[in-house]
């Protein structure tokens, strides 16, 4: 049996000012994206599956890097991911599955007609795992993964492009395990051997109990990480050698709570506890290592159902990041975020409005963002199952907001197009 999926998108924007226009730049910064994505998939009956998947992105973009107008930044990206996926039932309870993955990154910019930049990244990557079913209650998993990932670049004044490559081994155990009736144990081991930074190894532990009765469900998890630098970080023009990675001990505990028959609600605390935290310093244009912070904070979740067409949603997460050494807020993260969402499925028509609420963030330099209100409304009608045509209006209230500071974001703006199936 063979199926396949193809999709393709552009997107093009002439009129954006990425500095402030009311600061007085006035020179447009146009946006042009090209994605597209094929996915190739041949079952050979119950025991073996194969699938490819190829995803392409090329963006062009204008782009200011200080208040001024500057018509020479133009910057070029490409990426293409490619792989295979073979599955192998072995058994009714025993499968494999083997992954064979390659990945480029091409970015190249242009400062002014003398000065400019590229880098040309490429990872290639090998995965395997086995699943066992032992029993009704207690499942297996094991496997391997292996990284290699070559990055070089080059700026201008520079004689020769700077070439560096890192590898990677992954080994992980997860077992999975039903005790009694309604309640779910997952806990995980993975050892993790690289060729700059040694071995670590990291674990997670999940629980959840779902009370018939009163339809909740309560959670927890536990978990340490390890994210080793990319080559990016390390050794382009922008990178810092002497990085170490990131750890990284979080835990989260919740309850989800069906209250009568169409009102679902969901409440999660969750604390996570940096070391060696990278970011990147606007002063000295590179990435460093920022000592120990914390993320901790809650996520509430509400969802109504006026009927099978009609769904109303609302989250709200109130977040405190810091760095621990000084107790300063990290950047750019919003304290309180606010999210209302509308479904609404009728016939042939689709309505999604949508209005998010983002509280202040600190920037660089102590800056303070100001906190905004964002309102959207996408459209769609299904012409037949395999057309559709949809608007999507973007920054209803054309309001004035700022990402990072400095740089402005859209103010109103809409999209129109279809979706075709073939």
């Amino acid at each position: 049996k063979f199926s396949y999926f193809l999709f393709l998108s552009k997107t093009d924007v002439n009129s954006f000012y990425a500095q402030k226009y009311k600061e007085g730049n006035h020179e447009r910064d146009p946006y042009h994206n090209f994605n597209s994505s094929l996915r190739l998939d041949y079952s050979f009956g119950n025991d073996l599956d194969i699938t490819f998947l190829n995803h392409y992105i090329y963006s062009k973009y204008e782009y200011d890097a200080s208040s001024s107008d500057d018509d020479d930044n133009i910057a070029h990206f490409h990426q293409g991911v490619s792989g295979i996926k073979i599955q192998n039932a072995l058994s009714e309870d025993i499968s494999q599955e083997f992954q064979l993955g390659f990945t480029r990154t091409y970015r190249k910019h242009w400062e002014s007609s003398s000065v400019n930049y590229w880098y040309d990244g490429k990872t290639y990557q090998v995965k395997y795992k086995l699943d066992s079913q032992l029993l009704d209650s207690y499942k297996i998993i094991l496997g391997m993964d292996y990284l290699r990932e070559k990055g070089e670049g080059k700026y201008s004044g520079s004689s020769s492009p700077d070439k560096s490559t890192t590898n990677s081994k992954g080994y992980y155990l997860e077992n999975i395990f039903t005790p009694f009736l309604k309640f779910f144990i997952s806990a995980s081991y993975r050892l993790e051997d690289h060729s700059n930074f040694g071995t670590a190894g990291v674990f997670n532990a999940s629980a959840s109990y779902i009370i018939e009765n009163t339809s909740t469900k309560i959670k927890a998890s536990f978990g340490k990480g390890f994210k080793a630098p990319s080559l990016y970080q390390l050794y382009s023009f922008y990178g810092e050698p002497n990085l170490t990675p990131e750890k990284s001990e979080s835990y989260q505990v919740g309850i989800e709570q069906n209250l009568f028959k169409n009102l679902k609600f969901s409440s999660t605390y969750f604390h996570t506890h940096l070391s060696n935290l990278i970011d990147f310093n606007t002063t000295t244009w590179k990435y460093y290592n920022a000592g120990k912070a914390k993320i901790q904070g809650w996520e509430n979740k509400l969802e109504y159902s006026l009927s099978k067409e009609i769904k109303i949603k609302f989250s709200y997460a109130n977040i405190d990041a810091e760095k621990k050494e000084d107790g300063s807020r990290l950047l750019r993260r919003p304290k309180n975020k606010a999210v209302l969402a509308l479904t609404v499925l009728k016939n042939r028509f689709r309505i999604y409005p949508e209005l998010t609420y983002v509280g202040n963030r600190i920037d660089s330099g102590g800056e303070k963002l100001k906190a905004y209100f964002l309102a959207t409304l996408s459209l769609s009608f299904e012409l037949n199952k395999d057309w559709d045509f949809f608007i999507r209006l973007e920054n209803l209230l054309d309001k004035d907001y700022e990402l990072v500071n400095g740089y402005q974001s859209k103010k109103f703006c809409w999209y129109i197009g279809t979706k075709v199936k073939f």
